[in-house]
């Protein structure tokens, strides 16, 4: 993706946050509802006691929830590896992250479902948190996918390297045999180079073996009578 591809979608997203909490503020006929304004829990009771969640805090919650939802759409939509189950396994992820950070930060983790209500409602508290942290999540994940990705290559490479630096008899184990035989049959070709002649020189009729190439003469053992 291109950088002008990129900020075309930001800008996309971030107008379609906007005019959608604009037109609920239409239909509602105000902002009494909140119109989905997200905000740090305050008092939240959880069995005897209760729970007060930081700006520090939540920036953590909206990292990590956009940590996870990031990491499972590059290992699943953008690297290919879930095929048609992709879309099951981001729609359970964004379940999952509504049900842990609902309570916690009204879990928007994403800048435009976050700035769409703020600029409907007229209220920016913590907006630096909504903005920045599921960015920094979203950072992250890429930075850790990315990682992993070229690790695996420079695995599968070295793999690969290793593989070609064997041996032929370690890859083949047939090839060291036929090479044997390949060099048996130039021994034979070499001593086939060699005729065998009496030498008339020679009593008894010793035999002799006679180099084609040279001329020169070996004598042997007497010949039979």
């Amino acid at each position: 993706m291109s950088v002008g591809e990129a900020i075309g979608y930001i800008v996309s997203q971030l107008i379609g946050g906007v005019a959608g909490a604009l037109l609920l503020r239409t239909v509602l006929g105000g902002a009494a509802t909140g119109l989905g304004m997200p905000a740090l829990a305050h008092n939240l009771a959880l069995g005897a006691t209760s729970l007060t969640i930081t700006p520090a805090a939540g920036f953590m919650i909206e990292a990590v929830l956009a940590f996870f939802l990031v990491t499972v759409v590059l290992s699943t939509a953008v690297a290919g590896r879930a095929g048609s189950l992709a879309p099951l396994a981001i729609g359970m992820t964004l379940t999952f992250n509504i049900l842990m950070g609902g309570a916690l930060t009204g879990a928007p983790f994403n800048p435009a479902r976050a700035l769409g209500p703020m600029v409907a409602t007229g209220n920016f508290s913590d907006a630096w948190l909504y903005l920045t942290a599921p960015i920094v999540g979203a950072i992250v994940a890429a930075l850790l996918h990315t990682g992993l990705a070229r690790l695996a290559q420079e695995g599968m490479a070295a793999a690969e390297q290793g593989t070609a630096a064997q041996t032929p008899a370690e890859r083949v184990p047939f090839e060291t045999p036929l090479a044997d035989r390949r060099q048996r049959s130039a021994g034979l070709a070499s001593q086939r180079s060699l005729r065998f002649a009496p030498d008339a020189n020679a009593r008894g009729h010793l035999w002799c073996k006679l180099n084609p190439s040279s001329g020169a003469r070996t004598k042997l053992a007497p010949a039979e009578a």
